[in-house]
Formats: C-alpha cells, structure tokens, sequence
C-alpha cells in the first residue's frame, strides 16, 4: 500500500512538473473542485502551487499555471532559459523583461529605461507622477523642483522640447557647474532622485553638441574672429551694459570684492590688499561707499574715491573692473569696447611696469584695466610736433659798400694848413673778395624770413598699423 502511494505522489508530481528540469517549480495554480481527489495528491498539488510562486515560476518556458492554462496579466516568470536568468512579467499581452538576476555575480540588474512619457514644465514638474523612465518635458515654464514623490535613488531621462529654465538650488534642485541653466529644445538631461526632495542632475548634453560649462575658458575672455553667427556664451565686445541678474557668473569674474578699511568722512579707503589694474573712473561699490562712487587714483595699497565714505572700519569694497556699460547703473557691468581697437598688455603685469605705454604716449593710465588711449587714426603735424633741427642757409646780398674812416691828416706846404682823409670815397664789395654765396632758401618767404611756409591743406600722418577686421567677442556664460 505505501509503494502504490509513492508511485501515485511521484506521477502527481511529474505532471505537476515538479521533477522535470525544464518546468521545475511551475506547478498548477489550479486546485480540482470536481471528483475525487486523495488528501496526498491535494497536499502535492498545494505544495506545488507555492513552490512555483516561491520561485516566481522558474522554468526554461513561459507557465500557464491559471485554471485558463494561460498566463495572466501580473504573472512573473523567471526564464531559466537564459544566462543571466530574466525575469519577466505578463503584461496581459507580452512577457516584459524587468531585470536579469545574474547567478554567477550574483546581481540582479534591472533594465535602464522603460517607457516613454510626458510631463509639463512648471515650478514643480514631478517627474514620478508618470511611470516611465525617459519623459519629454513639454514648455517653457521656469522649474524650481522634480517634486519629492519618487523612491531615493530612481533616474529619469528628461528629454526638453522647449526653452525651460532650470533654478539651481543646493537643497532641491543641483545642476552642473552650480548655475542655473535655461534648456534649448532637443537637449537631454539625466537625473536622480537623492530623497527629500533633492534631484541631482548628474549630466546635461546640449543639442549642439556643446559644453554646459568649460573652465578652459574663463568668463572675461576677448575672442577674435570671423563669426557667422555669434557663438555661444558670447556677446559682442561694444562696450554695452548687461544685467548682473542675467548674467552672475560673468559679474563676478570681471568685478575684484576685498575688504578694506573705510573712515566715515573720508575718500580714502585704507589696507586694500589688491590695486593692480584698478585706476581712475572704475565704479566702486560697497557698504559706506556713496552711490555713483568712482575710483580715483590708487596706490599700493590705498584707493581715493570720489565720494567719501559713510562709515568706519573694516567693509567689502567691490571695483567693477569695465564699468557698468554704456548707460549702464547699479544693475549693470559693463562688457569690453574693442571696435575698431587692438588690445595691449597691461603694462606693469607681475607688478613691475614695463614703461612701454606712458599716459603721455598712450593718452590713457596703461596700467588701468579697460583703459582706452589715443583713438586717432592720423594727425597732422604741428610745429610743436617737429625734432629741433638745422637747415642749410643760402644769403643774398643786395651789393653794400664800406666807408673807411681815417684820422684827419694836416699839411703845411709853406702858406697854409690843409685837412684830408685817406680815402676819398667809399668801395663796393664783392663775391670775388668776400666768399658771400647768393640764393634763397627754398620755402622762405623772403630772404630775412626765418619762417619755414608750409601747403595751406596739408596731407594728415597715417598712424594705424598694418590692422585686419575681425569680430571682437566676450565670454559671458560658462
């Protein structure tokens, strides 16, 4: 009797498929409500129905272990058939892959990606309010937050098909090079969700193929060339005023905050660690330092300001190296005006002045920073202009004479007394006996004229060297 029960559980348990290799743990889910079933081959049938969802229907292919002999929507299945093993589930249609479960590494690796969806920008644009994992962000509205909904660790694709501003903020929302970023269409971004409602933007790849930030290229930086459109990150070099709001980055690159000592009164600010390129007309701005306050000469170590300051001691002072911008104020800077100008080197780099560029020669402090010298293309040269120098002279002479006057002679010849001179009358000279040259000097407007005449329209003095036209670009954005 116990041999005919074994034999009766080891065939129950093969059409269950819980000996086969291939349908190891994919026994029926489908329990008998008809006829007559032994108290062993019910308890088989159970423990082969949990066994298959203890091991998520193992096998090497697909189950049906439904009463219907078909899959069902939520099922999973763990495909043996397969090196790593998949595990998949029924979606009502199709076995979809969630992961692999690697029993060689002994890890499991879920799928990256997942679906494509959609969300619309906004001030939170929750980005686990849809499922998928790449999701195009539809609009242009600023976005401040990816929402707080999702579980610590999940990484969304964020494919923008518009111009959204992205605000970066250290506790919510941390972009690349800790600057907020406005999206151009068709770029992509990849974030990841650190919990309480702080996403990490680990990348962003521009459309075009850019960088979001290069510091190779420090904001300031004056390009030169022949630019078909205006490249990125730039704007023209025409002396224009920007907005600070606009453009941070660049403000605190071109501007040099320290602290120094203010006396309330006075126009000298005192202990400045740092003067080199500041010089007369630089805004300067600051607590104590009056509104509309200009720089106007440095030493050292000191700065004297056009206005005095209003308060004592120790403060920030900021010098806005190229000023706020043509019609530019306290909301502006100011961007370099290079047309139709070339650039030279300060000329005390490294603190030691070259004398190269004088204010005489220059017409500008070349030791000023966004200083701008003699603009002239040609001049024309005045006396004042001339080396000193000497012209050979020719002289003309009209013919003189000379008189010669002699001591008056007496002569007694007997009866009288008679007076006389020795000469009786005066005698030309001549070239023959003098060495006078006659001419004229060319240009002199008569021969005792020490005047030199020049043409009354003179031609100008060209001064440019030899210059070619490009276009003149500043580095604003990183």
């Amino acid at each position: 009797m116990l041999n005919r029960l074994i034999a009766l559980a080891l065939a129950g348990a093969l059409s269950l498929g819980l000996i086969s290799g291939a349908q190891a743990s994919q026994g029926s889910g489908c329990m008998p409500t008809t006829g007559v079933v032994s108290g062993l081959q019910f308890a088989l049938d159970i423990n082969a129905a949990i066994a298959a969802l203890i091991s998520s229907n193992s096998g090497a292919a697909a189950p049906a272990t439904d009463c219907s002999v078909t899959p069902i929507q939520g099922q999973v299945w763990l495909d043996t058939s397969v090196t790593p093993n998949a595990l998949r589930q029924y979606d009502g249609v199709a076995w979809v892959n969630i992961g692999a479960l690697d029993t060689s590494q002994h890890l499991w690796s879920p799928p990256v990606g997942g679906g494509l969806g959609s969300v619309s920008a906004a001030a939170t644009t929750d980005l686990c309010a849809a499922p998928t994992a790449v999701l195009t962000v539809l609009g242009n509205t600023t976005i401040t937050s990816f929402g707080a909904s999702c579980v610590a660790g999940i990484r969304k694709t964020l494919v923008f098909a518009g111009s959204a501003p992205l605000i970066f903020n250290a506790t919510s929302l941390i972009v690349p090079g800790q600057f907020s970023y406005t999206t151009s269409p068709g770029d992509v971004a990849e974030a990841v969700y650190l919990g309480t409602g702080k996403w990490r933007i680990v990348t962003i790849t521009k459309i075009d193929g850019s960088a979001v930030t290069n510091p190779s290229i420090p904001l300031g930086t004056v390009f030169y060339g022949d630019y078909g459109t205006l490249p990125q990150k730039t704007v023209y070099g025409a002396g224009q005023a920007i907005s600070r709001a606009s453009f941070p980055q660049y403000l605190a690159a071109v501007t040099r905050a320290q602290t120094a000592t203010l006396t309330s009164g006075n126009a000298t600010i005192t202990s400045v660690a740092n003067t080199a390129g500041l010089g007369a007309g630089q805004p300067i701005e600051g607590i104590g330092v009056q509104s509309n306050t200009t720089i106007v000469s440095v030493t050292a170590s000191t700065i004297v300001m056009s206005k005095t300051a209003t308060v004592n001691g120790s403060q920030t002072v900021t010098a806005f190296l190229t000023g706020y911008g043509a019609g530019g104020d306290a909301t502006t800077v100011g961007v370099k005006d290079c047309r139709g100008r070339v650039m030279a080197g300060r000329d005390d780099l490294n603190g030691t002045p070259a004398g190269r560029l004088t204010t005489a020669g220059f017409g500008a402090g070349a030791t000023t920073l966004n200083a701008s010298g003699n603009s002239l293309e040609s001049f024309t040269m005045a006396l004042g202009n001339m080396i000193a120098h000497n012209h050979g002279v020719f002289l003309r002479d009209p013919g003189h004479s000379h008189t010669a006057n002699q001591p008056t002679q007496s002569r007694n010849d007997g009866t009288s007394t008679q007076s006389f001179f020795a000469f009786a009358q005066s005698q030309p000279t001549s070239t023959n006996t003098t060495g006078i040259t006659i001419g004229s000097v060319p240009g002199v407007a008569n021969d005792n004229s020490t005047t030199v005449t020049g043409s009354a329209s003179p031609t100008p003095m060209r001064t440019v060297q030899p210059t070619v036209i490009s276009d003149c670009v500043v580095a604003v954005l990183p």
